[in-house]
């Protein structure tokens, strides 16, 4: 499949997921969204497990690899569950954009850490990034 057929299926999935995302919070508490979403994520992934058998992909279980995958874990349910607590109190249409911009701290975060190097039009497009999410959600 092209990359950015990829791309485009990719974007109108989280653009479902954002909506879905809202409409399990106004059914359900924040907490068992979550919870009951990562639960979910991890059956559905299950599958991949073949995938990996099949293609012979090798796994890493060093303790840095498996520390990061950790480190991973951690953030990425820490950050949904503030997430869904956002969209139990908030609009769909000022949380999912204003969370949208998480690219901009990844990208200076890899600057800093991991030493890579953005241009002045890649940093003039973070900051319209930014605009953009302050245009969309202001006076909401």
């Amino acid at each position: 499949m092209h990359p950015n057929l990829l791309i485009a299926l990719c974007i109108v999935l989280w653009g479902i997921w954002g909506i879905s995302s809202k409409l399990s919070n106004v059914h359900n508490a924040p907490v068992f969204v979550t919870l009951a979403s990562n639960v979910l994520y991890a059956l559905l992934s299950l599958p991949l497990l073949f995938k990996l058998k099949n293609e012979g992909e090798p796994i890493n279980w060093s303790f840095s690899a498996l520390s990061w995958i950790l480190l991973t874990g951690i953030v990425g349910v820490s950050a949904k569950l503030i997430f869904n607590y956002a969209l139990n109190k908030q609009p769909a249409s000022i949380v999912i954009p204003a969370t949208s911009i998480f690219p901009v701290v990844t990208v200076l975060l890899a600057v800093f850490f991991l030493k890579e190097k953005i241009t002045l039009t890649q940093g003039a497009g973070m900051l319209l990034c930014i605009l953009g999410v302050y245009l969309v959600t202001m006076g909401k």
